[in-house]
């Protein structure tokens, strides 16, 4: 809540996705809609898997949606953003 105040984002829905699901279904789902930007918890709320995450992660630079990460402050708008996700990923363990 208090990153979407201070990034001046209204929150027009708060959804979650089942556990279990190593590929994101809904998120995926989501980004299709092509909404101008979705905010998560975290980068770490990404799949572990690296081709999931990948695929995510490019699906939203395809449909031009901003993932807003709220707890490292980052947002995926162009590749120098993925890189940058990508460089803070390598700190999670595998």
């Amino acid at each position: 809540d208090q990153y979407c105040k201070q990034k001046k984002i209204l929150p027009l829905d708060d959804r979650l996705e089942s556990l279990g699901h190593d590929w994101c279904p809904n998120l995926q789902s989501y980004i299709k809609e092509k909404p101008d930007g979705i905010v998560l918890l975290s980068i770490f709320s990404l799949p572990d898997s690296v081709e999931w995450r990948n695929i995510i992660l490019e699906l939203a630079l395809h449909n031009k949606v901003e993932l807003h990460f709220a707890n490292e402050y980052i947002t995926l708008k162009d590749r120098n953003d993925l890189e940058l996700i990508k460089k803070y990923l390598e700190f999670s363990p595998p």
